[in-house]
This record gives C-alpha cells, structure tokens and sequence, in this order.
C-alpha cells in the first residue's frame, strides 16, 4: 500500500511538472517565434562576434531533446515503469536519432566553443605582444630621458 501510494505521490508530483513545463515550452516557442520575426524584419543580430548565446542554445536544444526522448520513452511503454529510459543506460551500439541529434549539437556546440577560444587565443598572444612592444618602448625612453638629464646635468657643472 506504502508503494502505491509513493507512486500516486510521484505521478502527482509528474503531472505538476509537466504543467510547469507545457508553459515553460509555450513560453519558449513565443520566444523563438518573436526572434524569428525580428530576423525576417532584418532586425536580427546576424553580424554580432560568436559570444554565449549560441552556446546556450545547443545546450539548451541538447537538454530538451534528451527530456524529450525520456518522456517519449516513459510514455510508449505504460505498463513497464520498473525501466526508465536514461542516456547513461543506452549502449553504444543502441543509439537513437534523438541521441544522434543531441551528440550532432554538442559537437556543433564544441565546435563553436573551439573557433571561440581560438580567436580569443589570438587575441590574447596579440596584446601580449603588444603589452611587452610598448613596455620596451617606455624602458627606452625611460633610458633616454636619463641619459639627457645626466648629460644636463654634467654640463651645468
């Protein structure tokens, strides 16, 4: 009876979540149909430097396909829920199109992060080298300035 009724709890607490959710979801789809808009009024942000968000995007997209494939899995089997389908139990031999897709996103997403750190690598080594450019520079005309001042200063004795 103590089982069945955790059961209740948890199927409860299930069907809470996924009210929570479907409004979490409607919000989303409002969001991405408002960028969308923007984009086809050419008000988009297309010519913005790789930063974040595109970032948060695969793994947001990667999280949402895995709920999605665990829900879909939880719902096509309704008399087994002793076996609920996580991507830690899925065999290398066994992978779905969904779990196909999210590596296809988190590669996509690693990519993004590799051309990220590259450039801003290049970067980094530029002003390195410019920083120790311009510390030369003001030792030389540190040097120089004592060097005038001391034969200033010679002269006047």
């Amino acid at each position: 009876m103590k089982e069945l009724e955790r059961e209740r709890d948890a199927l409860l607490h299930g069907l809470e979540m996924v009210d929570r959710t479907r409004v979490w979801y409607l919000q989303q789809i409002h969001g991405v149909k408002g960028r969308q808009d923007q984009a086809k009024r050419g008000f988009g942000d297309t010519d913005r430097p790789i930063d974040s968000r595109p970032n948060r995007a695969c793994l947001l997209l990667a999280k949402i396909q895995e709920v999605n494939s665990c829900l879909s899995d939880l719902i096509s089997t309704p008399g087994q829920t002793q076996y609920i389908h996580h991507p830690a139990n899925v065999l290398p031999g066994k992978v779905t199109g969904i779990h196909r897709q999210s590596v296809g996103t988190l590669q996509e997403q690693n990519r993004l992060l590799t051309k990220e750190l590259s450039v801003k690598s290049g970067r980094i080594t530029a002003l390195e080298m410019e920083r120790a450019a311009l510390i030369k520079r003001l030792i030389d005309v540190q040097n120089q300035g004592f060097s005038e001042s001391s034969c200033e200063g010679s002269t006047i004795i």
